[in-house]
C-alpha cells in the first residue's frame, strides 16, 4: 500500500521541491537557484573576480583621478605598486615650479648678483691662513638695505660678526656666521692646505653655472628625491589601507592598496603644484597633517570603491535574494505543516 504525500493546509510551507537548495540557514522550497548560483553582478565569497584588461592607463589617469571608476581599475586590474604613476606625477608636476623658478633665477642672477658680487674681493688661502686685496676691516654691504653682510678683518680686532642675521665675519684662520641673534657657528681652515684664490668673477660665474644646471641637475634631482619620499608614504598608507579594505570587503592586495595610495596622494600633490608655482607655498606642520587626512580619505573612499557591491534585491548571504521573484519571504524553518497541538491524520486505509 502506498501512502500519498498529506495535503498541506493553506498558508503553511510547502514541501520541498526536488533541485531546490536554499542558501545556508534558510528553508528549502521553490524557486530557489541551484548550488552555487551567484546572481549577476553580486558581490561576496564566491563572486566572479574583476579582473581583465585595465580600462586606465597612468598618463591618463592623472587626469582622471577622482574617478570610482578608474580606483576600481587600479585596484584590480593594474600590475605593480604604481610605481610608474608616481613617476609621472612628480615628473608632470615638478614642471610648472621649476619654469618659474628658472625665470626667478636668471632675472635674479643676471640683474641683481652683480650687485653684490662686484663688492667681493680677491681672497686668497695659503695654507690655512686668509687675505684679501682691500683694506680692512672690509665691509660688503646689502645693496638694497645698506646692512653689513660680510666683515673681512684678519687682524682680529673684530669678535662677532655683525649684529643682523644672516652675517659673516672672516678672520686670519676661519669664518663664522650668525643664524640668530644668540647663535654663532664657526669655521676653522687653519687646517687647509695649498694655495686657494677666489675672485669676485669666480663668484658670478658659479651663479652663472648654476643656471645651466637648474635643469639638468636640479630637476632630476628634485624629482629623484620626492619620487622616493612619495614611495614611502605610500607604503604608509597601504599599511593603514590594509584595515580600510578588511573593514569593506574589498578583495584587494597590498599592490593594489600600493597602487590606490599613489592616486590617493594626488590632489595633495597638484596643490603643492598649484601653490609653489605661485610663490606662496604651504609648508609646516599643519599641511603635513592637513595633506595626511586628505590622503587618507582620498584611499578611505577609493578602497570602498572596490568594495563588493550587492544589487537591489538581493540581500540575503552570498548575493541571494530574500525571496524568489513572486514568492512570499521565506518562511520560519519547516518543522510540522500541522498548527501544535493538532492530532496527525492517520494514514489511508
Amino acid at each position: 500500500m502506498s501512502y500519498p504525500p498529506p495535503q498541506y493546509p493553506q498558508g503553511y510551507p510547502q514541501p520541498p521541491q526536488p533541485g531546490s537548495v536554499p542558501p545556508p540557514g534558510y528553508p528549502r522550497g521553490p524557486g530557489y537557484p541551484p548550488p552555487g548560483y551567484v546572481p549577476p553582478g553580486a558581490g561576496g565569497p564566491g563572486a566572479p573576480s574583476d579582473k581583465g584588461r585595465k580600462k586606465y592607463n597612468s598618463l591618463t589617469a592623472l587626469f582622471v583621478f577622482f574617478l570610482p571608476g578608474l580606483w576600481r581599475d587600479v585596484g584590480q586590474r593594474w600590475w605593480g605598486i604604481g610605481l610608474i604613476y608616481m613617476f609621472l606625477l612628480m615628473l608632470i608636476t615638478w614642471v610648472p615650479p621649476f619654469f618659474r623658478g628658472h625665470g626667478f633665477l636668471t632675472k635674479s642672477i643676471a640683474e641683481d648678483a652683480p650687485k653684490l658680487t662686484s663688492q667681493i674681493p680677491t681672497i686668497t688661502l695659503n695654507n690655512g691662513d686668509i687675505s684679501i686685496d682691500r683694506p680692512e676691516p672690509y665691509t660688503i654691504t646689502d645693496p638694497e638695505s645698506g646692512q653689513p653682510l660680510v666683515v673681512f678683518d684678519t687682524s682680529g680686532d673684530t669678535a662677532e660678526p655683525p649684529s643682523n642675521f644672516p652675517s659673516v665675519l672672516v678672520t686670519k684662520h676661519g669664518f663664522s656666521i650668525r643664524k640668530s641673534p644668540t647663535e654663532i657657528q664657526t669655521e676653522d681652515l687653519s687646517q687647509v692646505k695649498g694655495l686657494h684664490q677666489y675672485s669676485a668673477s669666480d663668484v658670478q660665474g658659479w651663479l652663472d653655472k648654476s643656471v645651466q644646471a637648474w635643469w639638468s641637475v636640479g630637476y632630476p634631482a628634485t624629482i629623484a628625491f620626492t619620487w622616493l619620499w612619495r614611495l614611502v608614504l605610500m607604503v604608509v598608507l597601504a599599511l593603514i589601507g590594509l584595515a580600510f579594505a578588511s573593514g569593506t570587503k574589498a578583495p584587494l592586495t597590498f599592490a593594489g592598496l600600493m597602487r590606490l595610495s599613489a592616486i590617493a596622494m594626488t590632489p595633495v600633490v597638484l596643490i603643492d603644484t598649484v601653490t609653489w608655482t605661485m610663490w606662496y607655498p604651504i609648508t609646516g606642520c599643519g599641511w603635513w597633517i592637513i595633506g595626511f587626512i586628505i590622503d587618507l580619505l582620498m584611499l578611505f573612499l577609493a578602497v570602498k570603491a572596490n568594495a563588493p557591491k550587492t544589487p537591489a534585491g538581493f540581500s540575503g548571504p552570498q548575493g541571494f535574494p530574500m525571496s524568489p521573484a513572486g514568492f512570499p519571504p521565506p518562511p520560519a524553518p519547516y518543522s510540522s505543516p500541522y498548527p501544535s497541538g493538532s492530532p496527525i491524520p492517520p494514514p489511508p486505509q
